[in-house]
């Protein structure tokens, strides 16, 4: 007190007030603090994240300007000027190590920090564990943006349009908000996440223009490569410049996704390119001239700095810096010179050399601190570093707080907060370079010490909560020699990317886990691991390339294959779920029934009851399609009897979506074919419940594409088209593409026949087209009947007959015969329709025969509403061709066999010919 307010009485309560009117002013509170906590008997802490970020080299101890770099400034303010104007930009700045890449983007944005017009954001790739984390620096950006005087009005727009986001966000909203959050992005594709963010950025910049810097892109992650990509590709205008950095040499010499990508934007002008070369002789004076605060510069000396570092900035500043600290510059007068020691000193040839004489000029425990800090990564806490070496967290930070103010090796990156309370500073190194050569001066066997200690020190901080570092956890125990714990985060580090939309980057962690695995002891425990990684595998592939993925289907075979050997029933039940899904979307359905078959018998005798309405369910729509609706009905009434959406709800997000929407809703599709046109109607509309309840995307566009299947079995063109257009906007929203694809099948066939048959036509062929490119080939005599029916309303009968006979074939080849009656029923009505008088007859009696057909498949099938359609339109036949009698009699006989749905459109139909018949 008498040190801050020597002239002032300060009453005790005055600190309690004042951190008061701050936290009202913050919106802080006492209880859940997010920027001041108060700590018991000592006073009050500071927790909200900050970032301390140098302007300019963050290198050696003294002054360093910026020097030639005018122009590349200069056209990045152009590049400015353009996004601006809504046109939006994306620059690419490479260079060697140490060239002044993130410096020249820093100037940049230093100008431009008090610019309220202008809002900017650093995302920052990282070596280690970084590499490969889904969106890693696309998140780092956005989090930083959503903090800070605008961060509340920023985060409303990421929960409107990018709610997906938020889930990664931890900072940022609350545990329970994120659980909901999580369970509303089921399904969501990695297409439908990359317009989310890109739609947030577009709305962010209608105001403003949003500067986006992504450092270091040579270790940029395949997730956020697609993200740059899609940005770039966009048409809208957008107030939107995106700045990338990345060293050249790493991308142009292999075979770097980044080179491709950068090749294909820059022949469609999508991209801009700057190169930032070595300074000038010039430019190496000037900046002597500026530090030195001196007009002249010896030409020797100039020769001497310039040789040595090349005009690398990173090893102009450094070798100066070496320099001067051993008398090797000296002032005479108005200038600098050698000093006369300089012959004597062995100066560093290279920027590694010189890195390794600073580090051994240093004391040796600030050696040991800044070796384990090399160790913790590129960005670290001090909890981290702490974690072996037997040193408090306070004397490491003291230590690390003055080689920040010397500029050495290091930059202070605010406060790190470990779930379990841990609260400390966390430091950066001031270039990447620091960190590698450091790194690889510590001997192998204390690297791996460090690295374990490292890895517990996290395991304990984020206990309950290692998602969010696995990626991190995994490498640090792959390192230290501890393949088992490697492998663990190694797979849960996938199932965080597969969260994240980030297949590419799951499958990868996935790979490296299995061939870390080879490093282990034959056991159970090992054949356990490989397997669910397999099983991690096989999602990814289904999910990312689609169910009928060849990729998909070998990692699950070899997950059913040996998962029996380890007795692991839920694995065996996971794999037998994932082949049933290959194998039925390609329409092999026998093959599917036997997968069902074995899954529910399974089931059966553990204690899943999540796989045992799984069990049921496959079974039941395989004989479905098989048309063995009676036996079909019989599994869907198991199916739905197991299942609690309360106590299934747990689960979900393991399975991917909600079984009961597609059991209920196949349970009343197949009471419709059995002549129960009411009894279904209960089943359907408790489908569209559990998807009202669960109140996500995936399982809205989910039931609105079964609904709209149900509605046009029956005839009800009107509400097939209100659930197929809720399907097609959901799915186009969020990019479902294989139910986008049957939506808009049905899209196509109501809309052809409330009369609009050339747009109906269009709808439906772009929806075949759509459904073959996936490979799928389920549900397809089916679609192939609706378009043949839209083409017969036309009158284009060729076209018709065609799309029959391409339809009984894949259904002679896949057995898929559940629709064979209807499809033989069109044929029949296309006959009649052909344009002959000469064969009118010849045509009515082959009519006829397909009718015949028709009704004899159906009342086979025991498919009452088919073989009623059927009957109907045989005996309309009949009555034409004076057989009125045998008509009524039949059609009589269909008809009573109903005892509801009489509203229903087939039976208003039947009855109407019945009244004319009688």
């Amino acid at each position: 007190m008498r040190a801050l307010w020597p002239q002032a009485k300060v009453l005790d309560a005055t600190l309690k007030v004042s951190i008061g009117e701050i936290r009202k002013a913050l919106g802080d509170s006492a209880t859940q603090s997010q920027f001041i906590e108060t700590v018991g008997t000592k006073g009050y802490r500071f927790i909200a994240p900050i970032s301390l970020r140098l302007s300019g080299n963050a290198t050696g101890n003294s002054f360093a300007p910026v020097v030639g770099r005018a122009s590349e400034l200069e056209r990045l303010r152009t590049h400015l000027e353009l996004a601006n104007q809504g046109k939006r930009q994306l620059v690419f700045v490479t260079g060697e190590p140490g060239i002044g890449k993130t410096t020249l983007v820093e100037i940049f944005a230093k100008d431009l920090a008090t610019n309220d017009a202008i809002i900017t954001a650093r995302g920052q790739c990282i070596e280690q564990y970084g590499a490969g984390e889904a969106y890693m620096p696309i998140i780092d950006a956005v989090e930083r943006m959503c903090q800070g005087s605008n961060g509340h009005s920023r985060v409303a727009l990421l929960r409107r349009y990018a709610p997906s986001w938020l889930v990664n966000l931890h900072a940022l909203v609350s545990a329970k908000e994120r659980s909901e959050l999580q369970r509303q992005s089921i399904g969501i594709t990695p297409e439908r996440r990359l317009r989310e963010l890109a739609a947030f950025l577009e709305v962010l910049a209608k105001d403003q223009t949003v500067i986006l810097a992504l450092e270091d892109l040579h270790w940029l992650d395949p997730s956020s490569l697609a993200l740059i990509s899609f940005i770039a590709r966009r048409h809208e205008p957008a107030r939107l410049m995106l700045i990338g950095t990345y060293r050249a040499g790493e991308v142009e010499r292999t075979d770097h996704p980044l080179k491709k990508l950068k090749a294909e934007l820059e022949l469609h002008h999508y991209c801009h390119h700057i190169a930032l070369r070595g300074l000038s002789p010039r430019a190496v004076h000037e900046y002597l001239t500026a530090r030195f605060e001196t007009p002249r510069v010896s030409d020797r000396l100039l020769s001497i700095i310039y040789s040595h570092s090349e005009g690398n900035p990173l090893f102009m500043v450094n070798i100066t810096d070496y320099l001067t600290n051993r008398d090797g510059i000296i002032r005479r007068d108005n200038s600098i010179e050698p000093g006369t020691a300089i012959d004597e000193l062995v100066t560093p040839n290279t920027i590694h050399q010189l890195i390794e004489r600073q580090l051994d000029n240093l004391p040796a425990a600030d050696q040991e601190l800044l070796k384990a800090a090399s160790v913790a990564g590129m960005n670290f806490s001090t909890a981290a570093v702490a974690a072996r070496l037997g040193v408090s967290m306070e004397q490491i930070e003291i230590r690390f707080d003055r080689l920040v103010k010397q500029e050495q090796f290091l930059q202070r990156e605010g406060t790190n907060r470990w779930p379990d309370g841990t609260v400390g500073a966390r430091y950066g190194f001031a270039h990447a370079l620091y960190q590698n050569v450091i790194y690889e001066s510590v001997l192998a066997s204390r690297k791996a010490r460090l690295h374990q200690s490292i890895g517990e020190r996290l395991e304990v901080g984020y206990r309950g909560g290692t998602e969010e570092v696995a990626a991190e956890l995994a490498l640090h125990f792959e390192h230290a020699g501890d393949y088992h714990r490697a492998v663990q985060y190694l797979h849960q580090a996938a199932q965080e990317a597969v969260r994240r939309s980030g297949y590419q980057e799951a499958i990868n962690y996935a790979t490296t886990g299995l061939s870390l695995l080879r490093h282990l002891e034959p056991s159970s425990q090992k054949a356990e691991w490989e397997l669910s990684l397999d099983l991690l595998l096989g999602v990814c592939f289904s999910t990312a390339k689609g169910y009928a993925a060849a990729e998909a289907n070998e990692a699950f075979s070899k997950v059913r294959a040996f998962s029996g050997k380890v007795g692991n029933q839920s694995l065996l039940c996971q794999s037998l779920a994932g082949l049933w899904s290959f194998h039925f979307v390609r329409g092999e359905l026998e093959t599917a029934l036997e997968l069902a078959t074995d899954l529910y018998k399974l089931a059966r005798r553990g204690s899943n009851p999540m796989s045992l309405v799984n069990g049921h369910m496959a079974a039941g729509i395989a004989l479905f399609y098989l048309a063995d609706f009676t036996a079909a009905k019989a599994h869907l009434e198991k199916a739905c009897s197991h299942y609690d959406l309360a106590s299934h709800r747990v689960q979900m997000s393991s399975m991917g979506w909600d079984l009961g929407i597609p059991a209920f809703c196949y349970r009343a599709k197949t009471l419709w074919m059995l002549g129960y046109p009411e009894k279904d109607t209960e089943h359907a509309q408790k489908a569209l419940a559990f998807a009202e309840e669960l109140s996500s995307p995936f399982h809205w566009g989910l039931a609105n594409s079964l609904l709209s299947t149900y509605h046009t079995y029956r005839g009800e063109h009107n509400r097939a088209l209100h659930h197929a257009t809720a399907t097609v906007e959901v799915c186009q929203e969020h990019g479902f593409n294989h139910w986008l694809a049957s939506g808009t099948i049905f899209k196509g066939w109501a809309l052809a026949r409330q009369g609009d048959l050339e747009t109906g036509i269009a709808y439906l062929q772009d929806g075949l087209d759509r459904w073959k490119r996936m490979g799928a080939e389920m549900g397809l005599s089916t679609f192939l009947a609706l378009l043949a029916e839209a083409y017969l309303e036309s009158e284009q009968i060729p076209k018709c007959l065609a799309s029959i006979e391409e339809g009984l074939a894949i259904s002679a080849k896949n057995k898929e015969c559940y629709y064979d009656a209807e499809l033989y029923r069109l044929r029949g009505e296309a006959i009649l329709k052909v344009k002959n008088r000469k064969l009118r007859l010849q045509n009515a009696q082959e009519a006829d025969s397909y009718l015949l057909r028709a009704v004899a498949i159906a009342h086979g099938q025991k498919a009452k509403s088919l073989e009623l359609r059927a009957t109907t339109s045989l005996c309309r036949l009949w009555q034409k061709t004076g057989k009125e009698k045998e008509a009524k009699r039949m059609l009589a006989k269909a008809y009573s066999w109903f005892t509801e749905g009489f509203d229903t459109p087939d039976l208003r139909e039947a009855r109407a010919l019945l009244d004319t018949l009688q």
